[in-house]
């Protein structure tokens, strides 16, 4: 079984979400695994739920990124919440590739087609945003990989085959990090896996050819290969 998710909740659970395996959670003490089906009426994929991303919140329930199946609040009882939106108008509706949670409490799901939804936990309305046509990007962007935050609350996303972006939280203006993969002071591959932030404003990114360590204040890169 394929995990795509890890989380670990405030009682030492680990909550596993897997490639059409659905929701699973492994109590540490007995080391018993707990399997949750994750049954919908309207798209029913009983069997084949594919959990991107898990958060738990303060009351103890979580959120839960789907492919097929929108957002979740799952409660510990089994019970959950459906949030689906209509966004799309192909296949790619619903079919979330990463989650986070940002520091005023907003969750950020990761989309195909470089489109980022925003939901208000207390409104519990979305919000879209699509870097496809920010300016920057005029061209196909593919998927959201990962998304961080900084300690400006500026946001940060990897994007597959199409680099890094940053979204300003004054401004929300969008911008990129460069490209080119002969310059040294430039990101060494289109491919962005993942993302760390570190101290001293250095940003940390994963991608299929090298290691780069980003200096955000100074604007310079380093790269490691491996």
């Amino acid at each position: 079984m394929q995990v795509r998710s890890i989380c670990e909740d405030r009682e030492g659970n680990i909550w596993i979400g897997t490639y059409e395996g659905g929701l699973n959670k492994l109590d540490k003490k007995t080391g018993l695994f707990s399997y949750y089906t994750l049954d919908f009426k309207e798209f029913l994929m009983t069997n084949k739920t594919e959990v991107t991303g898990i958060i738990e919140n303060e009351d103890g329930s979580f959120w839960v990124s789907t492919v097929g199946n929108g957002l979740i609040k799952f409660f510990k009882d089994g019970k959950y919440i459906n949030y689906t939106h209509n966004f799309f108008e192909t296949n790619s509706k619903y079919r979330s590739t990463f989650l986070s949670k940002d520091k005023k409490g907003l969750l950020w799901i990761g989309y195909p087609n470089g489109i980022i939804c925003v939901f208000n936990p207390k409104t519990e309305k979305f919000s879209q945003i699509k870097l496809g046509s920010s300016g920057i990007d005029k061209a196909f962007v593919d998927e959201i990989h990962y998304i961080v935050e900084d300690q400006y609350e500026n946001k940060w996303i990897a994007v597959r085959h199409s680099g890094v972006y940053r979204i300003d939280a004054i401004t929300n203006k969008i911008t990129k990090l460069p490209v080119e993969t002969a310059d040294k002071n430039s990101l060494s591959d289109r491919d962005a896996k993942v993302l760390c932030l570190g101290d001293n404003n250095l940003l940390w990114i994963g991608t299929t050819n090298g290691f780069n360590r980003y200096d955000i204040k100074r604007k310079t890169f380093k790269h490691y290969f491996y």
